[in-house]
């Protein structure tokens, strides 16, 4: 689905470690880039998929669903 939405490569990356619970701050350690890096990242997929927080994009994104809660 990230394809059809056009994301890039970091792009999915940030989202795959999002789903996994991690805070901008731990995925710019784990990324080795800066924290505002990671959050214009997150702030441009919120754009791509036309959602305002980082759970809808995993939402969106059928990573998680009502089941899951």
């Amino acid at each position: 689905r990230a394809s059809e939405y056009k994301l890039t490569d970091r792009e999915i990356e940030i989202v795959e470690l999002i789903a996994k619970g991690l805070s901008n701050k731990e995925i710019s350690a784990k990324l080795f880039i800066s924290y505002n890096t990671v959050r214009t990242h997150v702030e441009n997929i919120m754009i791509k998929l036309g959602v305002t927080n980082r759970t809808a994009i995993l939402f969106k994104l059928g990573i998680i669903n009502t089941d899951t809660l």
